[in-house]
């Protein structure tokens, strides 16, 4: 022990972030040198990022971290899971000692308690480093095992009812918002991840329609929220077919993107049972995206047409530098080149970065070799082998007489819709 105390901080320091949980705790209560000498790696691994739930034990030990005058420092992600008691599963629990008792057919307490969400905002005010903010049910938060044991259910995660009704998950994003705003926190990162395909737990993502300004107490109008540090966010959203028909999000989405007026990289995926956007929800989304301060934007997962896509990217021209496509259909020869040109020829844009785009099919892959499942597209090289490899995969469709592929985008053959959308240019791409 005299010798592992004799090394530096940092060594010790290596050697504990290799054990596990367990072990770790059983190494630092070894002396107190090396309880010291490890709270660093300690506080890293159990600290630097907390999941909690809308649920009042759950915020007072994130309120009592927010009271410690080391462990406050250490919390870099708060994530606020969606798990939670059902109304009926509610009824059924009745917490004498705890002011989420409900009566009757009451609405569960989380809908209307603002004791929890007093101290969520208390928590908040004393995490200065803390800068990301998640709403996810990918994860088990703080108070979960101990909830599903009083209770003896399990746990509901999903957004079931909140497509028919303003429902529990809705109210949970608004509530992280309004404390976020009434907080004062430094966020510089807002992730909505909720039903990420990689995550097995997860259920559903949130639809768009979910999506709007907090209302003001008296539930009379949007309320005035200004996250003016934050400058990023990553949103899932579910292909929800009825997004596509309903015009009412729109003023909504608009609201809630003015919330960040320091915006600058965006990021949108979709998800869900779906698991992809076949040209139902982006169409009217793309008219609605509209960012002042967008530098970086990336959008995975859906189809679109060569038209929706490049308008708004052009609508962005000013500020934009990089663009990242993942996963994106665009139908039609010549679609490619021609989105590819107009990013090109963006005054401001450095890097555009395409992953498992352009050969979507593996018989197209068979056919041409050289083409990579990602491309990042810096310099003129790149760009005109990116260019070449997708002439060379169209020529083939086209002697294989695949039709899905043969239909031209009408905004390919116009030359004025180039002109139209870079003016500057005078139209004149890829040179």
């Amino acid at each position: 022990m005299v010798a592992l105390l004799e090394l530096p901080t940092e060594v010790v320091c290596a050697i504990a972030k290799f054990l596990p949980g367990n072990n770790l705790f059983s190494f630092r209560q070894t002396c107190q040198g090396i309880n010291t000498k490890t709270r660093g790696v300690f506080e890293c691994a159990y600290f630097q990022t907390r999941y909690v739930m809308f649920e009042r034990q759950s915020l007072d030990n994130l309120k009592a971290i927010s009271e410690d005058p080391s462990l406050r420092h250490a919390v870099r992600t708060l994530g606020l899971c969606t798990e939670h008691l059902s109304k009926s599963e509610m009824n059924k629990l009745r917490y004498a000692h705890s002011p989420l008792q409900v009566d009757g057919d009451e609405i569960p307490p989380y809908f209307e308690d603002s004791v929890a969400q007093h101290c969520l905002v208390q928590a908040m005010r004393k995490l200065p480093n803390c800068k990301t903010l998640v709403l996810t049910d990918a994860h088990v938060p703080w108070g979960s095992v101990r909830l599903q044991k009083e209770a003896g259910c399990v746990l509901e995660r999903g957004l079931e009812t909140d497509f028919l009704r303003g429902g529990f998950v809705q109210y949970l994003l608004n509530v992280m918002l309004t404390a976020a705003a009434e907080s004062k926190l430094p966020v510089e990162k807002l992730d909505i991840y909720l039903g990420h395909m990689d995550e097995p737990n997860c259920v559903q993502p949130i639809s768009v329609s979910l999506l709007d300004v907090p209302l003001t107490q008296d539930k009379s109008a949007p309320a005035e929220l200004n996250l003016a540090t934050l400058t990023s966010l990553r949103l899932i959203l579910c292909p929800y077919p009825g997004d596509s028909k309903d015009r009412r999000w729109e003023p909504a989405f608009d609201r809630f993107l003015a919330m960040f007026p320091q915006l600058s990289h965006f990021a949108l995926a979709f998800d869900g049972e779906e698991q992809y956007d076949h040209h139902a929800v982006f169409p009217r989304l793309s008219k609605a995206i509209s960012i002042p301060k967008l530098r970086v934007v990336e959008f995975a997962r859906l189809e679109a047409t060569v038209s929706e896509l490049a308008e708004v990217l052009v609508r962005h021209r000013q500020t934009l530098e990089e663009a990242t496509l993942r996963d994106v259909k665009l139908r039609g020869i010549g679609s490619w080149p021609f989105l590819l040109n107009i990013l090109w020829n963006m005054f401001g844009v450095r890097r555009v970065t395409i992953k498992n785009c352009l050969i979507e099919d593996e018989w197209i892959r068979d056919h041409c070799d050289d083409m990579p499942d990602i491309v990042c597209i810096t310099d003129q090289r790149t760009y005109a082998n990116v260019v070449g490899w997708i002439e060379e995969a169209t020529d083939w469709m086209l002697k294989e007489g695949q039709d899905e592929f043969s239909a031209i985008d009408p905004a390919v053959q116009n030359p004025s819709y180039l002109q139209l959308l870079l003016p500057e240019t005078g139209g004149l791409v890829g040179q």
